[in-house]
């Protein structure tokens, strides 16, 4: 009897693990096992998705950052330029004025040697006219 008992409990712990590895390959098992693998991969593709629309959204904010330096540099750029054409005509004016005044301050002193000259010619006059009375 213990023979038949040992059988017998062989023959149901061989049927049952036949019976499991029977169910671990019928298609049920398998789509189930496709399903799960399937669930992880989406878990980790929008895992992937999540982290590239975040970097993308911060790429989109440093851009619009990018883009509004570039345009206040651009303004601060073009009134530089109005500045600098505003100093070069001040510039061209001062000195066409300094030439000016050059011209008034030569013939100034052209005149007052003019003038200079006259007073010692006259005063040599006024000597030897002095002298001779």
């Amino acid at each position: 009897m213990k023979k038949t008992t040992a059988l017998v409990l062989s023959s149901l712990l061989l049927i049952g693990s036949l019976r499991a590895a029977d169910q671990a390959n019928s298609p049920e098992a398998r789509m189930r096992d496709a399903l799960r693998n399937m669930a992880m991969q989406l878990r980790t593709v929008q895992g992937e998705r999540d982290t590239l629309q975040a970097a993308k959204d911060q790429a989109d904010l440093d851009k619009k950052g990018l883009e509004d330096k570039v345009a206040a540099l651009t303004k601060q750029a073009k009134e530089d330029a109005d500045n600098i054409a505003s100093l070069k005509t001040q510039s061209a004016d001062k000195d066409g004025k300094i030439t000016q005044l050059q011209a008034a301050l030569d013939k100034s002193d052209a005149e007052g040697r003019r003038i200079t000259d006259i007073a010692n010619k006259k005063e040599a006059e006024r000597a030897k006219l002095a002298q001779q009375v």
